[in-house]
């Protein structure tokens, strides 16, 4: 019986931990598009506010944890070099390349 209230415990200390960390991600993320916004708006001439929502969206997604953290500090300290290198090293992968261009947007753009 001990240990079936042992394990109860343990599930629900592990979820709440889980929700914990949703939270925080989900206000990372937020934060972090912030940045990325930003960035988009002074530093790629292509980039409005017709369009920033999938672009950054695409930088979020392809984003690690660490540049997330980055991201969503320099929305709040200021935006740097290191935002903008950081947005810069994301819009340069493969896999983000990929998702711009299943939005559409490359061929918008490109006209």
């Amino acid at each position: 019986m001990l240990r079936a209230l042992g394990a109860s415990l343990a599930v629900a200390a592990l979820a709440g931990c889980n929700a914990a960390n949703e939270t925080a991600n989900s206000v990372a993320r937020a934060g972090a598009k912030k940045a990325v916004n930003q960035v988009l708006f002074t530093q790629f001439s292509a980039v409005d506010s017709t369009n920033v929502v999938p672009f950054t969206d695409c930088v979020i997604d392809n984003a690690n944890g660490y540049e997330i953290n980055r991201l969503a500090q320099n929305a709040i300290g200021g935006i740097t070099s290191q935002t903008v290198g950081i947005v810069t090293t994301v819009l340069k992968r493969p896999e983000t390349g990929a998702c711009i261009a299943g939005t559409g947007l490359a061929r918008a753009l490109a006209s």
